[in-house]
């Protein structure tokens, strides 16, 4: 979007690069965040298992990472940052690749270690963490941070709204947030502009009477009626047609409207928020009802261009789809958190959600959800070059040393693969004595080949 207004960062707003947590053992450390200002202002920080710099919690035990994995740089130009790896058992990957000396790093890179996959990006200087746990608008971008901020400046004013951004990023969302904390007691109506024909334009917007017209045969209330003294959301406004924008403009500029077949004046008391994927204003759309629907205008980036917000939105997806099919939500595993992060996510949210739902159904009662063909159908073939094949993620600590692999931890792994050795090695890549030893320690013997598990009921 080129239009000046169409913004997610107010003027003024200054900026910090962050560290964000997208996979770690413990799902609670997900979404915290690490501000580099340090790093930007010149000096080095490590980054490790057991150091301090996130707050009194580390990372972490060293199954994580190392306990000094990485160092992070100031780089020219001032502001740039690079990361050295540290750690040589423990591999240091950017993007899916190791470091191999000094990397120069950029927003929206990810750096994985062990078990630990992080997400560089932008944030608010001085922004209450406290604020990043909202689960309406679940992440850590600046352009949600930001966002909620604007929601909670302009909710409570009458001013009409227009959200700008590609299907699927969450409009509605930020429509039902703008109402739900505007203090109107009235509802929220709602109309999908595409949708309404153009005949019937008029007579959804302002109702009517029995016998109005052939075909009336009863009554029906206005959008405004339903909508008074509250939130009236048109979506796909971009959409609507001509006829219907000029009725609707005048509608608004005088302030009052009157039902077909009625001669009652009904005073307009509606607050308007729109949303559209098109550029507004366009030579299809009335300029005078764009000056009236879009006295403010707030744009969402799509999801590819904030990959920081994926983990903690994928976490509240997680939750919704798990209740509304009555299943206990599991965890997101090492390897799909990676494909989740990385995948373009053409369709956004509406999207992420769809792949989450058809990963939940076809792995049913697993603690451990895992990469699954599914995923790649929920894309398309288009978008999932940077999606991880089964084998891939089927091997969760493929970087991190036997050592730091607890039993419960290999058991879970070793079951899945019916305590086959050949298996274990391929998802693991450990030597078969490490292999033996530690199926004799959790009092198993090795089996015989077993016959290959579907993807759906592997366990990363």
């Amino acid at each position: 979007m080129s239009d000046a207004n169409v913004s997610y960062r107010p003027t003024g707003t200054r900026l910090d690069l962050v560290l964000s947590v997208a996979y770690h053992d413990d799902v609670t450390r997900i979404g915290e965040s690490l501000s580099l200002s340090q790093v930007t202002d010149g000096e080095p920080m490590v980054i490790g298992a057991m150091s301090g710099v996130f707050g009194e919690n580390p990372l972490g035990h060293e199954s994580c990472m190392g306990r000094n994995q990485f160092q992070l740089i100031p780089w020219q130009p001032v502001g740039c940052i690079a990361v050295l790896a540290l750690h040589e058992s423990v591999e240091t990957l950017v993007n899916g690749d190791r470091v191999m000396g000094t990397q120069i790093l950029n927003t929206g890179d990810t750096i994985s270690a062990g078990r630990t996959l992080l997400v560089l990006h932008e944030r608010p200087t001085g922004l209450d963490s406290a604020v990043q746990e909202s689960s309406s608008l679940a992440g850590v971008s600046a352009a949600v941070c930001m966002l909620r901020e604007q929601i909670a400046e302009l909710a409570p004013l009458d001013h009409s709204v227009l959200i700008i951004g590609e299907s699927g990023v969450g409009k509605e969302v930020v429509a039902k947030e703008l109402h739900s904390i505007s203090g109107r007691r009235g509802k929220l109506a709602s109309l999908n502009c595409r949708a309404v024909p153009a005949s019937l334009g008029e007579g959804y917007l302002v109702g009517w009477k029995k016998g109005a017209f052939i075909g009336a045969v009863s009554d029906r209330d206005s959008l405004f009626q339903a909508a008074n003294d509250g939130t009236l959301f048109l979506d796909a406004v971009g959409e609507m047609d001509a006829g219907i924008q000029v009725i609707l403009n005048k509608i608004i500029a005088q302030g009052y409207y009157t039902q077909l077949g009625a001669e009652n004046i009904q005073p307009l008391d509606v607050r308007f928020v729109s949303a559209t994927n098109a550029q507004l204003p366009s030579s299809s759309f009335s300029s005078d009802l764009y000056a009236r629907i879009g006295a403010r205008v707030l744009y969402i980036p799509p999801l590819r261009e904030r990959p920081e917000d994926i983990p903690l939105l994928a976490y509240h997806l997680l939750r919704r789809c798990a209740r509304e099919l009555s299943m206990k939500p599991p965890i997101i595993g090492y390897g799909l958190m990676c494909s989740l992060v990385s995948a373009q996510w053409p369709l956004n949210a509406r999207a992420l959600r769809t792949a989450i739902k058809n990963l939940l159904v076809a792995q049913p009662n697993q603690r451990r959800l895992a990469v699954h063909p599914v995923l790649r159908e929920a894309l398309g073939a288009a978008a999932t070059s940077n999606i991880m094949t089964t084998q891939e993620v089927d091997m969760p600590h493929r970087q991190v040393p036997a050592r730091f692999v607890t039993d419960p931890e290999f058991s879970e792994v070793a079951a899945a693969t019916n305590y086959n050795k050949d298996e274990i090695a391929r998802q693991l890549g450990w030597d078969p004595r490490t292999i033996s030893r530690r199926l004799r320690k959790i009092g198993r013997t090795v089996s015989s080949p077993s016959i290959p598990q579907s993807s759906g009921s592997e366990n990363e």
